[in-house]
């Protein structure tokens, strides 16, 4: 991995300047800018023809979803279920693709906690907008999490580390924790409280301006062509 990594950035220094960078977060756009590169744009993600379907009030659990298989979603998984829901009794779902043995028996070890391996598309998308709080921790800052940017379309309290959202853009729309008691605090206030209205209304701003698909081809365009007239 190391050698990978010295690789990739000595070719990066060799093509700074003769190649236009199209990044999916501002970080990585001040990145390649620091080391010199004059063509770096910034263009987020294009999404699927989500219409921001938040709903207020209240869901009737927390949830975690992710590809389990990934070995990152599982230590996710595990560090929630063994140091967050150890000893909450607010219900807690995981679910997600391929969840090996163990997990699926820790996550069933208690009454307020279960696991629902493969659950189809739009059984997934049912419990994202079911859930009171998505809870998407994250152990690497690279790009953005697509799993995020659902949760926020259409869910409703979004709990995340700072790994999760930096470079992002995306703060004012999260509830941030770091340590295990401060995601316990904040799921037990969150739970307790309804989604306000208002909170759909700042991410209707915040997500419609940045993940705009028809201004960010423009920006490829222009990034690859020149300016439009």
């Amino acid at each position: 991995m190391l050698w990978e990594s010295y690789l990739l950035k000595r070719y990066e220094k060799k093509i700074v300047n003769k190649a236009t960078f199209l990044t999916v977060t501002e970080r990585d756009a001040d990145l390649f800018k620091k080391l010199g590169c004059k063509n770096a744009t910034f263009v987020p993600l294009f999404l699927p023809d989500w219409k921001l379907d938040n709903r207020d009030g209240k869901g009737s659990f927390c949830l975690y979803h992710g590809d389990l298989s990934v070995a990152e979603n599982e230590q996710a998984a595990i560090w929630l279920l063994e140091k967050v829901f150890n000893d909450l009794a607010i219900p807690f779902v995981v679910a997600g693709k391929n969840p090996p043995q163990n997990l699926i028996k820790l996550a069933h070890s208690k009454n307020s906690t279960c696991l629902i391996a493969n659950p189809g598309e739009q059984e997934m998308q049912d419990l994202i907008t079911k859930a009171h709080i998505n809870i998407i921790p994250s152990y690497n800052s690279t790009g953005i999490k697509l799993k995020l940017l659902n949760a926020l379309y259409n869910g409703r309290h979004c709990l995340v580390n700072e790994a999760t959202i930096e470079g992002t853009g995306l703060e004012a729309a999260c509830n941030i924790a770091s340590t295990e008691q401060e995601f316990k605090n904040a799921i037990t206030e969150l739970y307790d409280n309804p989604f306000p209205t208002e909170e759909i209304q700042t991410r209707k701003q915040l997500l419609e301006n940045v993940f705009n698909s028809r201004s960010n081809a423009i920006k490829i365009v222009e990034a690859v062509w020149g300016k439009m007239t």
